[in-house]
């Protein structure tokens, strides 16, 4: 197709997003509505078999990618820690805006 420069500059600036916004996809073999049926039509046409869903804990995976166990105290390395308690985050009050403006001194 042949375009003038012009009518081809208009129909690019269709495409640009205003300030502000994200492009999604929401097409295509991985759209998120068909993601998992197009995936399952394509390892069969592919003759491939779906990947084995293992249920693992944290502990295993963090063991298999770092290379030692959360569990093992770490400056002795004998023994095995254990939760005593968990504490909640706290956070103190927000913070005005004008407070850190006069605090800096601007």
């Amino acid at each position: 197709m042949s375009l003038k420069a012009t009518d081809f500059l208009q129909r690019f600036c269709l495409h640009i997003l205003p300030s502000g916004f994200v492009s999604i996809r929401h097409y295509g073999i991985l759209s998120t509505r068909r993601k998992s049926q197009c995936l399952e039509d394509a390892r069969l046409s592919l003759g491939l078999a779906a990947p084995l869903k293992q249920a693992t804990d944290w502990k295993s995976i963090f063991f298999k990618r770092l290379g030692f166990d959360p569990d093992r105290c770490p400056f002795y390395g004998e023994g095995k820690m254990v939760m005593i308690e968990k504490l909640a985050p706290e956070r103190g009050p927000p913070v005005s805006f004008f407070y850190l403006i006069k605090r800096n001194g601007y």
